[in-house]
């Protein structure tokens, strides 16, 4: 745990913030601090409830599965089956920089390296340039293993825009992962070169039923789509 006087040290405990607060839950007016209330990651802020609450940085993503239960009438046992839902994820045909030019995501190989080069040799800036990170997997989705999905349309203000499927986090211009689906107009996204703004988001009125793809990149989390090469989380 980082404590704010730059200190580090190893808590054996989640109540060891201030007043012994729990460190991994909000204060409510009715819960006792060393307990707290459990943030929702639909509605979590991301903020701490008062001066006093001590809250971990949280990046709540897409819900990792969910719980159906079904009874039969002949043993009136009941069964409960998990169901993973989608990571966020691009269609096919979505353009991501890949050893310094645009290919489609379905393209991309492993070991290629992700990244925009400004050099007239792109094997030549390869070699030189270790910051540039190696794609480690290709993860494919067929239409058939999640089922439809939502699609988001995102337009930014160079007139380019980005698809993206089910959901995804994108990095905005102080640093930080936000979804898609929290972006309006105005947001401003990271870039390759530097912060973009977004000019609309919109949820396509059909589900999407395609394959789709992401890519796990070595030693990293972050690779860049569309021709302004917004940055992408890896997972």
């Amino acid at each position: 745990m980082l404590f704010m006087d730059n200190h580090v040290y190893f808590e054996k405990q989640s109540f060891c913030g201030v007043d012994e607060d729990n460190i991994y839950t909000y204060q409510t007016p009715t819960t006792d601090i060393q307990q707290g209330a459990q943030p929702v990651c639909e509605t979590y802020s991301y903020q701490p409830s008062s001066r006093k609450d001590s809250l971990l940085v949280n990046e709540c993503g897409i819900d990792t599965g969910s719980l159906t239960t079904t009874t039969t009438t002949t043993t009136t046992t009941t069964t409960t089956t998990t169901i993973t839902k989608p990571i966020g994820c691009f269609p096919a045909d979505a353009l991501v920089w890949v050893d310094g030019k645009l290919v489609k995501i379905s393209e991309a190989a492993t070991g290629q390296k992700v990244g925009k080069l400004d050099s007239t040799q792109p094997s030549a800036c390869l070699a030189g340039a270790p910051s540039l990170k190696s794609i480690e997997g290709i993860e494919e989705h067929p239409a058939n293993q999640f089922g439809p999905g939502d699609c988001y349309d995102i337009t930014l203000e160079s007139g380019n825009s980005i698809t993206v499927v089910y959901s995804h986090f994108l990095q905005n211009d102080a640093g930080q992962w936000v979804d898609v689906r929290n972006l309006t107009s105005g947001s401003k996204l990271m870039s390759i070169n530097g912060p973009v703004t977004v000019t609309s988001v919109v949820k396509r009125a059909t589900s999407f039923v395609g394959t789709s793809y992401n890519l796990k990149i070595q030693g990293s989390e972050r690779y860049f789509v569309g021709k302004d090469g917004i940055v992408a989380r890896d997972w």
